[in-house]
């Protein structure tokens, strides 16, 4: 279908990580196979194997690469994405989280009485910033009947009601680790980052102590060869 557009660097990008998966699996499943006895299990595996390592850390590297161009031709439009999510209800859950945080109100009340916000809005064809508080404070109420509640009066301000329902209100109160919160991005990141500078380190440091020993070994074998 000439309309359709299939995320083909996706599907590919997927495809690759599979292949190399099954690769690292088959030789980390064959390297096991050591006879008893045998020293140096580098001749079998050499011979059974053959270059599968240094295959799949190629294959493992053109993986990156096409992530990375992927992610380059990404192109985001903040403006859009934000109205998208402000015209649903995808943030109603929060509402409910909000009351249990800052009111003590049992999360089932919070739940029922977002799920009252919902049909409310989606009935009167309003989006969530544009439900009356008024009206809020009406289903709260309700809510609060139903659930027998002493207290009926809805425990948010407006601006806390507001705020509740706010995508960006949303990510910030999401405080576990791996949120999408800035804060934690950037931990992350900072995180990630100390780790490949130790990774560099590491592989700099051992290409170096590889390049002396390669030269050791060369120099022995050269007095040896004099000393004859």
């Amino acid at each position: 279908m000439r309309p359709k557009r299939n995320p083909s660097g996706l599907v590919f990008l997927r495809a690759q990580a599979s292949t190399v998966l099954g690769h690292a699996q088959t030789f980390l499943t064959v390297a096991h196979n050591v006879s008893p006895g045998m020293s140096d299990y580098k001749p079998f595996i050499n011979s059974t194997q053959g270059d599968q390592p240094n295959n799949m850390m190629r294959e493992l590297a053109e993986l990156y690469a096409n992530f990375g161009a992927i992610l380059k031709t990404l192109v985001f439009n903040e403006r859009r994405a934000l109205a998208e999510v402000e015209a649903d209800y995808s943030t109603t859950t929060e509402l409910a989280d909000t009351l249990q945080r800052v009111a003590d109100v049992p999360f089932r009340v919070g739940h029922h009485f977002a799920s009252e916000v919902v049909n409310y809005g989606r009935g009167n064809n309003l989006k969530p910033t544009e439900i009356p508080y008024a009206e809020a404070q009406r289903i709260y109420a309700e809510a609060a009947e139903t659930f027998k509640l002493s207290d009926h009066k809805l425990p948010l301000t407006e601006a806390q009601f507001r705020t509740s329902l706010s995508p960006r209100n949303m990510v910030d109160a999401s405080q576990g680790l791996g949120g999408p919160q800035p804060s934690e991005v950037m931990r992350m990141l900072a995180a990630e980052k100390a780790r490949l500078a130790d990774d560099r380190a590491w592989l700099e440091g051992s290409r170096a102590n590889l390049s002396n020993a390669a030269r050791k070994l060369d120099d022995a074998f050269a007095q040896l060869k004099a000393a004859k």
